[in-house]
């Protein structure tokens, strides 16, 4: 110890005791001690903040403090300071508690001898100067350990971390309790890497900057360097490992960002080179080497009038560059001579370089070749010019909208319809030119075109000319598809139909005059037998009434003789021979018959003209709602001739049928073109006389929301290489001059494009054929498929 005296301070409140303690320290032979007293713990916190002592001797029992308290609440106060117990409680838990708080020894008043106090004060100067110096110590390894930028870890003999610097706090964002006790291992993201290391260390003794990724508390992960070395001791005996980690994830990332700008940089078709302001090549990619079949050493280091020839430098280069180092990007475009390549034509930019002062530095060029664009170019303007007088040339209308609802076409034609000048609509919305047609379903069909992307139509659309006449059109709406966006535009083609509805109409009417012509012959037959017999029965109730007359008048007589009271013989025998001649009992039975049967002729008359009247009811624009059973029972009274000879018509119609929309002139017409068939059919099957009839069946029934009429017949079929083509226009089977094909192809036009409809038909050659037709009860538009 020094030969400076040990300064005490004793904090005693049995003053007594204080004495005996003083006297033992200050008549010690071994050390010299200069002992203060003080009773109560805060008179020792004051003199501690204003006196220098070596030691303190404490009674845990005080005035102002008692038991461990007194301890912690000096220890904290002087932390620095070594402090000796000198209590009487003798518990070996408070002993423990005490020494834990701080206390460097612990002595029993009454038993501890003058040596062992001596001694105990100058062995716990020495442990506190020591642990100082520890601490002292251990604090700047803790500040080096810490102050490392790379992770330095220890480990124990299994992997488990027993220490860890700051840096790997940071980098793995684990806190240093929670590393402590991890085992390495779980920091490997393959665990296959620490079996490799593991043999590598087990065999070197020692790893060098091996390559692994490891993974943060958040699951992040990272590429790293690994050194590991083997912590011994004296004996060779593992202790541990001492490892240390380099998170090199940036600048992995960065190199292999910078391999992959090579990468892209080589493998581009565009030339790429870099010049110095000495017009020197600083680098270059393939493309560009490829391009003057020259390897990368032979242009790399050479000037460019080198590569290029002194002549073009100076005339065509040199200027470009000279801009380009003076700040300005720059751009060519024309033709260029290569060695392999040959003439192309190029689109060369110069882009300035600068340097980190601000300073250009270097010209970036960057070359594309544009040859086949360019002749591309041309051929699409060639094929646009072509385009245009294509365009020119349709008659129909045309017009393009984008998908911006903008007008991009609007041709001739369409100018001529709506009377609308092309530069008064292209550039403007579509809905915004004043077009007076019936807008409603065209603007459906083009929603519905764009929303589904697909080609939607609508027919016979009401429009007013430029000079005040109404017109139809027919639609077409196509969707175009502008890749850059995925938007959608249209294109809307539209085709003056009017004079087509105008033949159309002409044509169905030619149609019916034909029909009807055809039924002509028949109905008069049909009409003069009930007349024929109507007018026998009258000329018969005549000839009848000029024989009752005589005998009326013979009656008469007979009455006013019998009123004079006398009545000759002779008269009586006349009266009788009348009655005779005039067959009265023949009259009597005869005379209602004729008369009932002159009723019932006049009723088929007046059913026949019935049946033909709504048969050949006028067409309407609109359709409104019938009885189909009553329209299809004219139909087969009108028809009656065409069948009556070769056919049975049986009839299954439905009672319960609702209304049905239709019009009603062209359904009839439709029915009867079937019927008709049907009986020449099975004409061709039994002759125009049969010993047999054939049979046609017609029937109604309600299928959801459509009705279905099925005509049915017993003739010989379709063949099957016909079937295809039977609604087809002008198509017929029959000889030449017995059909024009335009029956089934009416009937098809009417069922589906007028009526929404659908027709069908199921065959069996040699057995028969049944016409389906389905009419929807409401007014959507079908496809025409059953």
């Amino acid at each position: 110890m020094s030969k400076n005296p040990v300064k005490v301070l004793l904090i005693e409140d049995d003053p007594t005791y204080a004495y005996v303690v003083k006297r033992i320290l200050t008549h010690a032979d071994t050390c010299k001690f200069v002992v203060e007293t003080v009773e109560y713990l805060s008179t020792a916190l004051e003199w501690l903040d204003s006196r220098l002592f070596d030691v303190v001797l404490l009674d845990l029992t005080l005035p102002d403090s008692a038991a461990l308290h007194t301890l912690t609440e000096l220890s904290s106060y002087a932390p620095h300071m070594p402090i000796i117990v000198l209590t009487a409680h003798a518990d070996e838990e408070m002993v423990g508690q005490a020494l834990q708080s701080g206390a460097q020894d612990y002595l029993l008043k009454g038993k501890v001898t003058p040596p062992q106090l001596v001694r105990a004060i100058r062995y716990a100067i020495q442990r506190k100067k020591g642990s100082a110096l520890l601490s002292a110590n251990e604090g700047r390894y803790r500040a080096l350990f810490d102050s490392f930028w790379d992770v330095v870890y220890l480990t124990n003999r299994t992997g488990k971390l027993v220490d860890i610097n700051q840096a790997a706090v940071t980098l793995f964002g684990y806190t240093r309790d929670e590393f402590l006790g991890i085992d390495v291992r779980s920091l490997f993201v393959f665990p296959e890497d620490w079996y490799r290391l593991s043999k590598m260390l087990d065999a070197a003794g020692n790893i060098q900057n091996s390559e692994v990724k490891l993974r943060t508390k958040a699951g992040n992960e990272m590429t790293c360097l690994l050194t590991i070395n083997i912590h011994k001791a004296r004996n060779g005996k593992i202790l541990g490992y001492q490892g240390i980690i380099r998170d090199i994830t940036v600048r992995k990332s960065l190199e292999e960002m910078w391999r992959r700008y090579e990468f892209i940089v080589n493998t581009s078709k565009e030339f790429m080179t870099l010049i110095d302001r000495n017009y020197v090549y600083d680098a270059t990619n393939e493309s560009y080497c490829n391009a003057h079949g020259k390897a990368r050493s032979e242009i790399v280091g050479r000037s460019v009038a080198d590569v290029w020839g002194e002549e073009r430098y100076i005339a065509q280069i040199k200027e470009t560059l000279d801009q380009c180092f003076a700040g300005r990007e720059v751009r060519f475009e024309g033709w260029l001579g290569f060695s392999i390549l040959g003439k192309r034509y190029m689109d060369v930019t110069y882009y300035p370089y600068y340097n980190a002062e601000g300073v250009v530095t270097h010209a970036v060029v960057v070359s594309r070749d544009i040859t086949e664009r360019k002749q591309a170019e041309k051929a699409l303007t060639r094929a646009h010019a072509q385009t245009q007088q294509l365009l020119a040339s349709i008659p129909s209308i045309l017009i393009g909208v984008d998908a911006d609802d903008q007008i991009t076409h609007w041709n001739r034609p369409a100018e001529q319809a709506f009377g609308v000048r092309a530069e008064a609509a292209i550039g403007h919305p579509f809905r915004d030119v004043t077009i007076q047609w019936m807008w409603e379903p065209v603007l459906d069909n083009i929603h519905c075109c764009l929303n589904e992307v697909r080609p939607t139509s609508v027919n016979d659309v009401r429009y007013t000319r430029p000079d005040g006449t109404e017109g139809f059109l027919n639609v077409t709406i196509n969707p175009v598809l502008e890749a850059s966006d995925r938007k959608t535009g249209f294109l809307l083609i539209g085709e003056d139909v009017t004079q087509r509805k105008i033949l159309e109409g002409q044509l169905s009417q030619a149609q019916k005059l034909e029909s009807i012509g055809q039924l002509a012959a028949g109905i008069a037959h049909e009409i003069n037998t009930p007349t024929q017999y109507i007018g026998d029965n009258i000329r018969f109730l005549q000839d009848s009434f000029a024989d009752l007359a005589g005998l009326f008048e013979k009656q008469q007589v007979l009455l006013t003789a019998a009123r004079e009271n006398g009545v000759p013989a002779a008269l009586v025998d006349d009266f009788q021979q009348a009655i005779e001649d005039a067959d009265v009992e023949f009259l009597v039975e005869e005379i209602p018959a004729a008369i009932s049967q002159s009723l019932e002729g006049i009723t088929h008359v007046s059913g026949i003209v019935r049946a033909m009247k709504e048969f050949s009811h006028p067409g309407v624009e609109e359709k409104t709602t019938i009885d189909i059973n009553r329209a299809i029972e004219s139909t087969i009274t009108v028809a009656r001739n065409e069948w009556k000879y070769v056919a049975e018509v049986e009839t299954d119609l439905s009672p319960d049928l609702p209304l049905v929309p239709c019009f009603p002139s062209e359904f009839n017409q439709a029915v009867l073109n079937i019927i008709i068939n049907a009986a020449h059919a099975i004409s061709n099957v039994t002759g125009e006389q049969p010993n047999q009839k054939g049979a046609i069946s017609i029937s109604t029934r309600q299928d959801g929301n459509w009705v279905e009429v099925r005509i049915t017949d017993t003739g010989g079929g379709i063949p099957e290489a016909v079937q295809p083509k039977i609604f087809d226009p002008f198509f017929t089977t029959k000889e030449v001059g017995k059909g024009t094909g335009q029956g089934l192809a009416i009937t098809h036009s009417v069922i589906v494009e007028k009526h929404g409809g659908a027709i069908a038909f199921e065959t069996q050659p040699g057995r028969g054929t049944t016409f389906i037709i389905r009419l929807p009860l409401d007014n959507t538009p079908r496809n025409g498929d059953l």
